[in-house]
């Protein structure tokens, strides 16, 4: 006998129907956010383009965060029901603040399962900058790091070799001096402010390195930076300064983004800056501006870079999984990246590897050093770049202003 179904039935086949069609609706997809600095803001509908169109049952909301207040609003968001799913924050600043807050999770049972994710495919520095306390909390997808910008035209004109760019700091320091005109034009230049300490770092941490000197002993649990080989160094940032007068007066307001325009404008002979810079010393750049890149003095070199995360709170880790390691998948980052990719395979892509003025940049993978990744660096770090200022202001000694620093950073270690 002939019966007929029932309304509810019909109704369930209609919609099977229709998904086995139409495949994923907006019903049945899982959204997840994606957090990264707003300078990616331009490229964020190609990347969402692309994850979705492989990724059919995921739609991502993403937001650019802008640098000011970056830490102290992704902190909050993390601490709180409603963090995003996949957030990309800044090493060694941001990311040991939120891991040593439990804000973050452990990515290695991820990373243990992929067939994607794999350490060699990184430059070693890049992937060491995603652990805290011997945990993986992140995956790198941008290095971060500097080289030698020296403008050849200011070389030729001070009887310097453009094919010789310095190697040390001393060499630095003698071709400075014979390129300084005072009050038109400076040898070098560094940041020397507050408003991005990491700016500042960069150029305090590799003068120590020369020297053989550092922050913190080997195990973080004490300050060396008031050490004999430290002390060599801040004296030499201060004679720069003070005695041989070939950096310009106002580099205790700068950082690099500063010091980058002054490059372009041919102000300044040489800076060492990483490649996010290319594009401020373009956008001022004189018509004359003829310039190379060149190892950093001494081959030493800060490293860092941004690194995607997954916080604690996220909901959806499993999609927010999905989402990172394919961003940082060696065959899809080079092609989505907008700053160097962290896989070592960017050095062999077209989009990088055809760019001849970028191998400098990849090449000092193999000689940087990234700072300790501690809860405590960010502290630290505005701790050195303040005595520094008062060095630089002849308010203290170099002598004194370490060994203040020493003794408060002691302190935020015990």
């Amino acid at each position: 006998m002939f019966t007929r179904p029932r309304k509810n039935l019909v109704l369930v086949i209609v919609i099977l129907m229709a998904i086995l069609v139409l495949g994923p609706t907006a019903a049945t997809k899982t959204t997840i956010t994606f957090w990264m600095g707003s300078w990616w803001l331009e490229q964020s509908p190609l990347i969402v383009e692309k994850f979705e169109s492989a990724n059919p049952d995921i739609e991502v909301k993403f937001d650019g965060l802008p640098i000011v207040g970056f830490l102290a609003k992704v902190t909050t968001a993390t601490m709180g029901p409603n963090a995003p799913d996949v957030l990309s924050v800044s090493t060694p600043a941001m990311m040991p603040c939120l891991a040593a807050q439990g804000l973050l999770t452990d990515l290695g049972p991820f990373i243990d399962k992929s067939n994607i994710v794999r350490p060699d495919a990184y430059f070693p520095e890049s992937w060491k900058s995603g652990q805290y306390m011997g945990t993986q909390y992140a995956v790198p997808h941008r290095i971060i790091t500097a080289v030698l910008n020296y403008n050849t035209n200011m070389f030729a004109d001070a009887g310097l070799d453009p094919a010789r760019p310095p190697e040390t700091s001393d060499e630095v320091l003698e071709y400075a001096k014979k390129m300084t005109i005072p009050g038109e034009r400076y040898g070098f230049a560094f940041a020397a402010s507050t408003k991005s300490p990491d700016h500042t770092t960069q150029i305090i941490g590799p003068s120590m390195w020369a020297k053989g000197g550092d922050y913190l002993n080997e195990d973080y649990s004490k300050a060396t930076i008031n050490s004999p080989e430290a002390v060599a160094a801040f004296e030499y940032l201060r004679d720069l300064y003070i005695e041989h007068c070939v950096v310009p007066a106002g580099i205790l307001s700068y950082d690099l983004v500063d010091i980058s325009r002054l490059f372009g404008a041919e102000t300044v002979a040489m800076i060492n800056v990483g490649q996010w810079a290319q594009g401020l010393i373009q956008e001022i750049a004189t018509p004359t501006l003829q310039y190379k890149f060149a190892p950093s003095p001494d081959k030493k070199a800060m490293g860092g870079g941004w690194i995607l995360t997954i916080p604690t709170n996220s909901k959806k880790k499993e999609a927010a999984w999905r989402l990172l390691e394919w961003f940082t998948d060696p065959n899809v980052l080079p092609e989505i990246s907008v700053r160097l990719p962290a896989t070592k395979s960017a050095i062999d892509h077209p989009k990088w590897g055809a760019n001849p003025s970028l191998k400098p940049f990849f090449d000092s993978m193999e000689y940087v050093t990234i700072p300790p990744r501690i809860e405590e660096w960010a502290e630290i770090e505005l701790l050195a770049i303040g005595e520094f200022q008062n060095i630089l202001l002849e308010r203290k000694s170099v002598e004194q202003a370490l060994n203040d620093a020493a003794r408060a950073i002691d302190e935020l270690l015990k």
